[in-house]
């Protein structure tokens, strides 16, 4: 593990910075980069942070810390959330003691539009349903729950440290980098917001450094989130879908795009 001493910031500074202007902070992380420094003079920090959740090499280096069994801190648009490799029962264990959240409450899967036949099967009925929200809100705030898949071997492709015992796995894809992390990953990566139980979601990068930059094993910070609502949760294992939970996408929008829906538990 790495200290704030030991270049525990990647990031491109745009006062010396040659590289491509995607690639540089947006002017948001001005004010991030600079009060970071700062703490780097005031303490020594337990995680590796990175600034540009967008930036390969941070995206590389943040996956390599899943890989490893870590506990990554990362940036998206809805809230800043907490990850594990979902196949390391260590990692997925810290992060419910981290959150102290409950073991009875499942995890989320972080996945995108190519990969989530991986984790989950879609039943014949719900399939066009399920194709339909994808594509008018991947990536994006919406989170669906269906039926795992399993391995070739006939075990659950999401081990039950992350579903709570369930034989549903609710899967996100929240924005680019998120999507990214996904990509670069060859694991399942469970997700949640990064709060303690109970407690409102984190949106603001320094905020997320002072509660879990001694708690995590990195951080991949960027601005603040915008939305700073959790994802709309959409449960697609019964006869008729159901928006579990209401967040960034209304039940309205939801309904233009499947006008069957309906709200609550089936």
């Amino acid at each position: 593990m790495s200290s704030l001493a030991n270049s525990m910031f990647t990031y491109c500074d745009e006062a010396t910075c040659d590289c491509s202007q995607q690639h540089r902070p947006k002017p948001q992380l001005q004010d991030c980069v600079h009060r970071l420094r700062h703490v780097e003079a005031e303490k020594q920090a337990r995680a590796a942070i990175l600034l540009g959740p967008s930036l390969p090499t941070n995206v590389e280096a943040a996956v390599s810390c899943l890989r490893d069994g870590g506990v990554l801190l990362f940036y998206s648009t809805a809230t800043y959330g907490l990850a594990a490799n979902g196949a390391c029962p260590e990692a997925v264990d810290r992060i419910y003691q981290i959150k102290g959240r409950s073991r009875d409450k499942a995890l989320c899967v972080l996945t995108n539009e190519r990969a989530y036949r991986r984790w989950v099967r879609v039943p014949v009925h719900v399939s066009k349903v399920a194709s339909d929200l994808i594509e008018s809100f991947w990536p994006g705030d919406l989170g669906l729950i269906l039926p795992q898949a399993k391995t070739p071997h006939g075990r659950p492709a999401i081990p039950h440290q992350v579903t709570a015992g369930l034989e549903t796995v609710c899967i996100v894809a929240m924005d680019e980098p998120s999507c990214a992390l996904s990509e670069a990953a060859d694991f399942p990566i469970a997700v949640t917001s990064a709060n303690f139980s109970g407690q409102p979601s984190i949106t603001n990068p320094m905020r997320a450094l002072e509660l879990f930059s001694d708690s995590v094993d990195c951080m991949l910070l960027g601005p603040p989130s915008t939305l700073g609502l959790n994802t709309t949760i959409v449960d697609l294992c019964g006869p008729q879908p159901h928006v579990l939970r209401e967040g960034g996408i209304s039940l309205q929008r939801i309904k233009a795009v499947v006008p069957t829906v309906m709200l609550g538990e089936g």
